[in-house]
């Protein structure tokens, strides 16, 4: 079904983070059955009240849409790809129909008037639907992007943070709140509301550097950091969201890193090094996007060897986010 229609397709960091997406199963599960029965009855109450227990669950998007669909098939979606979910909304919205803020209502309300209208099932993958929304969703070929952030405060233990916790972050304590997808007007709004002590120049920076993390960055884009002249890479798993207990990194995306060991930046392949060179604290890397493919396919590669060599054991290894051992 995956590779006819894409219906279970999670996109590229499902495939590349699958031990990420199992960790998460693991956790939710254990955590599940640690609520008390009152509370587990009302998840399971209506598909709304599940959607809530389960968005709880900072998880690997495709494993939190996987669970809403299992659970009421009625109401859900079988698409796990979340960018597919809303290229799917706005294809199909009616023009200056007020929006639910909740994706998964307003697609619920969109199939059922469409059912109503073509009075048959609805396949979003299937003529004559797919030609409608699928190119909104995915880019041509090569469009897949890479970026860098570098740590600009907290260095390499913001970086262990990344790593361990499934995140990478921007410091923006006078931003406010920017909804995801925001135009640079916007953003740039906001910057000169909340950084009115910084100068022209500073804020043209920000901008460039908020407008990238909240509307160009994407899912599956390749995502890299140095910390001590060793480069990390990972993958975004999602869109961007605010914590704001968070002082140290309140901006935020879901990111699934490689815990194979970093590689020394001297060791790179050509473009790679002048590619990091670049200045600011988001830069786009997809100049080197082959050479950083091919070091992230071979990082997963690792894993996968881990994983097959060690068994289960690997899980507790990937939990804590060591690095294996005895791996090229």
């Amino acid at each position: 079904m995956e590779k006819a229609q894409g219906t279970w397709n999670g996109g590229t960091g499902a495939h590349t983070m699958r031990w990420k997406w199992l960790a998460d199963a693991v956790d939710l599960v254990c955590d599940w059955w640690t609520l008390p029965p009152g509370e587990r009855e009302h998840a399971f109450s209506s598909p709304w009240a599940w959607q809530e227990a389960v968005y709880r669950y900072k998880v690997m998007p495709s494993l939190s849409e996987e669970l809403l669909y299992l659970a009421f098939p009625t109401h859900f979606l079988p698409i796990i790809n979340t960018a597919h979910k809303k290229a799917i909304r706005a294809a199909f919205a009616k023009p200056h129909a007020s929006s639910m803020g909740d994706l998964n209502r307003d697609l619920f309300e969109i199939t059922v008037r469409l059912q109503r209208e073509a009075a048959q099932e609805i396949d979003y993958y299937q003529p004559p639907f797919v030609a409608q929304w699928r190119k909104q969703a995915d880019r041509p070929p090569g469009e897949r992007r890479a970026w860098l952030v570098r740590p600009r405060q907290g260095g390499r233990d913001l970086v262990t943070r990344w790593r361990d916790e499934s995140f990478v972050s921007l410091t923006a304590p006078h931003l406010g709140h920017v909804p995801a997808g925001a135009s640079k007007a916007e953003v740039r709004a906001a910057v000169d509301a909340g950084y009115q002590h910084l100068d022209y120049a500073q804020k043209v920076a920000l901008t460039d550097e908020y407008h990238t993390f909240l509307s160009r960055m994407d899912s599956d884009d390749i995502i890299a950091t140095v910390a001590d002249d060793h480069l990390y890479l990972g993958v975004i798993g999602g869109d961007p969201e605010y914590d704001a207990a968070d002082s140290g990194a309140p901006l935020r995306r879901p990111a699934g890193w490689l815990t194979t060991p970093p590689l020394p930046v001297d060791t790179l392949p050509t473009p790679l090094p002048a590619e990091l060179d670049q200045q600011g604290t988001v830069v786009d890397l997809t100049g080197a996007l082959d050479e950083l493919s091919t070091l992230l396919d071979a990082g997963t590669e690792a894993i996968d060897k881990f994983e097959v060599l060690h068994g289960a054991n690997s899980l507790a290894f990937l939990e804590q986010g060591s690095p294996p051992r005895g791996l090229p």
